[in-house]
């Protein structure tokens, strides 16, 4: 298992740092905001797999090149607008409605 230090302040106005050592990092498990639409035995598969195949989701590294992103716009260039203006409350709204 990954292990990571942390430091500490004893105060809370500390400035200094004293560190940690050998903490156990979990890097094999879902987020809170991962995997709501899973059921507690689907949760459980994916965690199983995370933690069989830790090595791959280790942090860190360059990121794949593996993938690319691509729209086909058929004959006709890509479009290029800003977005459009919203108010705040239109905002939390659209944020609301894209997450899921």
């Amino acid at each position: 298992m990954p292990r990571k230090k942390f430091a500490f302040a004893e105060h809370v106005n500390d400035q200094s740092q004293h560190p940690v050592d050998n903490l156990d990092v979990n890097l094999c498990t879902l987020r809170e905001e991962e995997g709501r639409r899973l059921n507690p035995k689907q949760k459980d598969e994916v965690i199983a797999v995370l933690k069989k195949y830790a090595s791959v989701f280790e942090p860190g590294g360059e990121p794949t090149p593996y993938i690319e992103h691509r729209i086909n716009t058929g004959d006709s260039p890509p479009v290029s607008v800003p977005p459009y203006r919203l108010s705040p409350v239109k905002k939390e709204l659209l944020k609301k409605e894209l997450s899921f």
